[in-house]
């Protein structure tokens, strides 16, 4: 007895740090170089971050089983020469761990295998191209320079010791009145902007050689302007014409230091922001008259409710109809929960990161971003549940271990994954109508609830191949997988077609000139 408890201790030790060392790395690979944190927004950096990283210990689990079962592979998979003897001697789950963190190198197959995960969750936050396409977008979008702000510029000229104070002469918020003073104007007062951000200090702290590279490049720009107008008015004085050379050189000039104070702009703001719209609200804020997206943000409260309902239905369905334990159904009940949660909120996440996976961009259906939404619920759920499954092995809620194998319990994680597709699916339903119809709620729910109870009966054939199961207990997984979907059925999809519906564009906008302006300010 004492045996298989020091057993059990090393096995959880082993897991443990086969984890955490797996997580470490595989967090550093997703944020190396660490610029990569200022190309998007804290919600999709992070959210990426964390999905990568949980996929990782989901392929850990994976190779560990499989190495457990077939040690030979080892010597496959490792192609730096002969195994060692002390990697032979480790448990699976370290040697699973060290293969993925300090050999990855050197095991072609899952080092591509990483490579392609890593592209991939990048490209789900928007990494690396956030800021590049923040920077182009509003390149093309009206920039209306408030008075506000030029007298913030004229506070910034006095109180610098780079810019004499007749420079402040020469600031020009009209295109149409002096282009080349215009160009000049709007980066120097985007520049003061930047200057004046709340996420500047921090980005400053977290990023201090691209603060100075672009610092560097601002003076430069500075300097030049300093030259140029010192020039131009000594010209002026003579009554002389500039000439065309200069005009052109310091026009190039203006357009690329407008072009890096854009880039950082995005950079900062990004850093700074939670997500796109309090971007393009912090953009609208400076004089870019810029469409803000409409935010669905996920519905926690309706979660909750499902999550409760789900609890609730399966203490119903396994005391009433099997007999079983009240703390264990309740135990078993909330992981049950937590699955078709994240299920449901891996359905509705892309349709918020990707404009491809949103019907009302792609105008068709994303077939892609309903598969990579079952993906994204795979990989989440599965080290969620064997942590579930670890916690029952060494406390067990009424004095007996699993009687099933992880292997065999994971088959349930087929429940989440077609529930989040099948979700992810009917939220784009009838999406287009202006009124929803009365009876799709209903139907929704009805097929959903036909397909999960559908998906419950072969989970329990799957088992039961191996199992002798009672015939007639193949019912109540089929009847609470049912229950589920037609619970998520009903709320889920409604809810977000009503939100979509309900949430036109929020259009930030400064004042309107005149429309030559607006065609000139683009330039």
């Amino acid at each position: 007895m004492l045996d298989q408890f020091f057993t059990a201790i090393h096995l959880d030790a082993t897991h443990l740090v086969a984890g955490v060392l797996t997580a470490f790395y595989a967090g550093n690979r997703f944020a190396t170089p660490r610029t990569l944190r200022s190309e998007t927004t804290r919600f999709q950096y992070y959210s990426s971050y964390a999905t990568y990283v949980v996929s990782c210990l989901g392929l850990l689990m994976f190779l560990s089983w499989t190495l457990a079962h077939k040690p030979a592979l080892l010597g496959m998979l490792y192609s730096a020469g002969p195994v060692p003897d002390e990697l032979k001697s480790l448990d699976a789950p370290l040697v699973a761990a060290l293969i993925l963190t300090t050999l990855l190198p050197s095991v072609p197959v899952l080092r591509d295998i990483d490579c392609a995960m890593l592209r991939f969750f990048h490209r789900l936050g928007a990494i690396p191209l956030g800021a590049v396409r923040w920077a182009q977008r509003i390149n093309m979008t009206q920039l209306t320079i408030s008075e506000r702000l030029v007298a913030d510029t004229r506070l910034y000229i006095a109180n610098s010791t780079l810019l004499p104070d007749s420079l402040a002469a020469q600031l020009q918020p009209d295109f149409t009145l002096d282009s080349v003073r215009f160009r000049f104007t709007r980066c120097l007062a985007l520049y003061v902007a930047l200057s004046s951000l709340p996420g500047w200090a921090g980005y400053s702290a977290d990023f201090p050689e691209e603060k100075a590279a672009f610092e560097k490049k601002m003076s430069s720009f500075f300097a030049q302007s300093v030259a140029f107008f010192t020039l131009t008015t000594q010209l002026a004085q003579r009554q002389l014409e500039p000439a065309t050379d200069p005009v052109e050189q310091f026009r190039s000039y203006a357009l690329d230091a407008y072009e890096d104070i854009r880039l950082m702009l995005a950079r900062v703001l990004l850093y700074s922001c939670n997500s796109d719209s309090e971007v393009a609200h912090q953009f609208a804020e400076i004089g870019f008259s810029i469409q803000r997206p409409s935010l669905i943000r996920l519905p926690f409260n309706l979660l909750s409710f499902d999550f409760a309902g789900v609890v609730v239905l399966f203490v119903i369905v396994t005391v009433s109809l099997a007999g079983g334990d009240l703390g264990r159904a309740l135990a078993i009940g909330m992981l049950v929960a937590i699955n078709q949660s994240i299920a449901a909120m891996c359905a509705l996440a892309p349709k918020q990161l990707w404009s491809f996976a949103d019907y009302r961009s792609a105008r068709e259906r994303p077939i892609l971003s309903y598969l990579i939404s079952g993906a994204c619920t795979l990989t989440i759920t599965l080290p969620v549940s064997f942590g579930f499954y670890l916690l029952r092995t060494h406390f067990p809620l009424d004095g007996v271990h699993p009687t099933l194998p992880f292997a065999a319990q994971a088959k349930w994680l087929l429940l989440p994954t077609v529930l989040s597709i099948a979700l992810a699916f009917a939220c784009d339903d009838a999406i287009e109508t202006d009124h929803e119809a009365w009876w799709l709620k209903w139907m929704e729910s009805a097929g959903l609830a036909a397909l999960m109870g559908l998906c419950g009966f072969l989970v329990m054939r799957w088992l039961s191949a191996s199992q002798s199961t009672i015939p007639h207990l193949l019912l109540i997984p089929s009847l609470l997988s049912a229950s589920i979907g037609a619970l998520f059925g009903a709320t889920i999809p409604y809810w977000y077609r009503k939100t979509v519906r309900g949430a036109g564009p929020d259009i930030e906008t400064s004042p309107l000139p005149s429309s030559p302006e607006k065609m000139a300010s683009a330039v």
